[in-house]
């Protein structure tokens, strides 16, 4: 641990509050604010925004007016996106699908024939026939 000049003490602990001027990045020229003899940007700027911070909290009136802006009524007549790349309303179907589904697995994977069949996935007779046909004519071209 050292320590610096004007008597803070630096150490490897993060911190929780980095102030802007001493942030990676960080110019600190705000153009409307006039620069004394000897003060850098950094410190300038940030004292102006501590004391536009600092009148804020003591008024008890938002900067934010009351009025919404043109753009959020737009939101209203745009179509609803999901956020989340989950059907809500589909999930207990495809759950069930699931459930079929590895059912459907075991009976294939069954050796014994004990596991019955999931009829859901049978194909009805005539379907059968169909795709047999089909099958043939494909095989004989």
């Amino acid at each position: 641990m050292t320590f610096r000049g004007n008597g803070t003490l630096i150490t490897h602990n993060n911190t929780t509050y980095i102030p802007s001027s001493l942030m990676p990045g960080y110019c600190g020229h705000i153009p409307t604010t006039k620069f004394l003899y000897g003060e850098t940007f950094g410190n300038s700027s940030l004292k102006y925004l501590q004391n536009i911070r600092s009148a804020m909290m003591a008024s008890s009136k938002s900067s934010y007016s009351s009025v919404p802006l043109s753009s959020q009524t737009q939101d209203s007549i745009l179509p609803y996106w999901v956020r989340y790349n989950i059907d809500f309303k589909r999930q207990k179907e495809i759950k069930d699908f699931n459930m079929l589904s590895q059912k459907h697995r075991e009976n294939y994977k069954d050796k014994t024939g004990t596991v019955q069949p999931v009829n859901y996935f049978v194909l009805p007779e005539k379907e059968k026939r169909e795709l047999r046909r089909s099958l043939q004519s494909e095989c004989k071209k």
